[in-house]
This record gives C-alpha cells, structure tokens and sequence, in this order.
C-alpha cells in the first residue's frame, strides 16, 4: 500500500514516498509504474438493503449464494440479474512515470498538510522523520485508462492525456458516483435497456 492523494491540480497524483518500500526500489531500479484506483461506495445499492433486512433471509441467501438449500426455506428468492459487483463499478489505471518534488519547494508544508488531511496517519512518514526516509514525488501521468463499469453500458477505453489534463477540480467534484447516496440503485441489464 502506498500514500497516494491529489495535492496538486494537474492531474498528477502526489505520493508519499517511502523510501524502504518495494515500489520505490522497483522504480530507482528503473521499472516502470501505474497506480489503479477504484471506487468503493459507501452506501450498499437500496434494493440490497431492503432484501437483507432481516437475519434470516441473509442466511438463506448466504446459504443459496453458496449452492446449499435452506432447509425451511420454501420459497426460493429471485435471482439478481446484475448482482452488485465491484466491477460494476467505475476505475482507472495511470501510467507514467516519478518526478521527485524538490524539498525546497516552497508548496512542501502544504503537501504535508494535505496529506495528513486525507491520511492523518501520514504524519508519522513525512519527510524528516526519525524512522524512514521518505519524500513527496508525483506521478507524471502519460496515459490513463478508464473503466466505467460493465462494458454493455458503460465506457471501457483510453482517455486522452489533454482531456485528462484539462479536467478542473470543479467539474470531478460535480460527479455524482454510484453509491455516494443512500438509496441509489444498481444498473441492471434491463434498466440499461429500458432506458434506451
């Protein structure tokens, strides 16, 4: 695991370096790196949450998900057509390579804010602290590619470096993504086809 965060408005991510950990090497050695990033939602999807109301129907769902049959379980539930699924959902893979990012810099205390910002832990692996060496670098992004999901509805390709680029703070903070929300729902094949 590495500490990564967007601390800079160009699109390139920030990391805090640690300088013992194996993708640091990997990269003074003169390998190449990506960072993969994925979304998590915070909220399970609405219908998820109304079907697993009780214990008991988890069980039985549990127990059918593993191919065994509830013993009193007469009824059997409709199957998912789309079951919730991480690939489901939105990520991305970026593709450059290390820049470090002079300690000099006059932007280097509000590196270091934002990072404990987002990782509080952070603190302890900033630059100068007594137990490893680390340093602030970013990742020069060169190619992005993107998953939105499952490919029958939603976009799997490159995005061009320009537009990667010229995407404004403003407008990914306009974005709404699935499960940001309470009762959001999945997509389903026939939701996608029936919003055709």
């Amino acid at each position: 695991m590495e500490y990564v965060a967007d601390c800079e408005d160009d699109g390139n991510p920030t990391f805090l370096a640690i300088n013992i950990a194996s993708t640091f090497k990997n990269v003074r050695a003169g390998s190449n790196i990506s960072l993969a990033q994925q979304w998590t939602p915070p909220y399970p999807p609405d219908k998820r949450i109304k079907s697993m109301s009780t214990s008991s129907n988890f069980i039985s769902r549990l127990l059918s998900w593993l191919g065994l049959a509830a013993d009193n379980e007469e009824e059997e539930q409709p199957r998912d057509p789309a079951p919730y699924s991480a690939a489901n959902l939105p990520r991305f893979s970026l593709l450059g390579y290390i820049e470090k990012i002079p300690s000099s810099s006059s932007s280097s205390s509000e590196l270091a804010e934002c990072f404990v910002d987002k990782h509080p832990d952070a603190r302890y692996w900033l630059p100068g602290n007594r137990i490893h060496e680390s340093e602030f670098v970013r990742l020069v992004v060169q190619k992005v590619y993107w998953i939105g999901g499952f490919g029958d509805r939603a976009y799997i390709g490159w995005i061009p470096i320009e537009e990667w680029r010229n995407v404004t703070r403003e407008e990914w903070q306009g974005v709404e993504l699935p499960g940001e929300k309470k009762g959001w729902k999945e997509w389903s094949f026939e939701q996608a086809v029936g919003d055709l």
